[in-house]
């Protein structure tokens, strides 16, 4: 069923109100990007708010992501800041942090909930999630990606050129290109 988060603006006409969602892996919550900065967590079922706002993100959130277990949720925003947040307690455990100069356009947690990728203007970066320490690129420094996905078993990450397109494939753990693929009518 239709539903709206808030009610200040509704969708617009091409469909996406400019604010993400994600459902956790349990499919017990929603989580939104708010008009003003923070994230709001939702009961799936009755769609009612579930606990505070979470206010520290940096700037605007544009893409959230849980972890597997769901016990954690990354977002990334437009200001190039990232944010993590442990679900039950509702509080920050790091961040935000500057990841980009710029948007941050997609973001994604490995499997094993230990990576945390990042994908902007300056390509695509991973994370430490205990820590939020830098783990390096995958693909070429300075390729702006505009989307970024951990395969189920979080050996294999992909990422989405922002200007469409092109999506390359990696090995994450020895950082090598496994296939690039042509978007058809991009």
């Amino acid at each position: 069923r239709r539903f709206t988060f808030t009610r200040d603006r509704g969708p617009d006409p091409d469909g996406f109100d400019g604010r993400p969602g994600a459902f956790s892996p349990d499919g017990r919550l929603i989580a939104l990007g708010l008009d003003e900065e923070g994230i709001r967590l939702w009961d799936a079922k009755d769609l009612t708010p579930d606990g505070p706002a979470l206010r520290e993100t940096g700037g605007n959130v544009w893409a959230l992501a849980f972890a597997p277990d769901g016990q954690k949720l990354a977002s990334v925003t437009i200001q190039g800041q990232a944010a993590l947040w442990d679900v039950e307690k509702r509080s920050l455990l790091w961040g935000p942090f500057t990841v980009a100069r710029g948007p941050v356009m997609g973001v994604s947690i490995s499997a094993d909930g230990r990576l945390l990728a990042t994908a902007g203007p300056g390509g695509v970066k991973l994370w430490d999630v205990a820590t939020g320490d830098a783990r390096g690129t995958i693909g070429d420094v300075g390729v702006p990606a505009g989307d970024v996905a951990f395969s189920p078993s979080g050996s294999t990450l992909a990422f989405v050129h922002e200007h469409g397109g092109t999506v390359e494939v990696w090995d994450v753990a020895s950082r090598s290109r496994t296939a690039t693929l042509r978007v058809a009518g991009a």
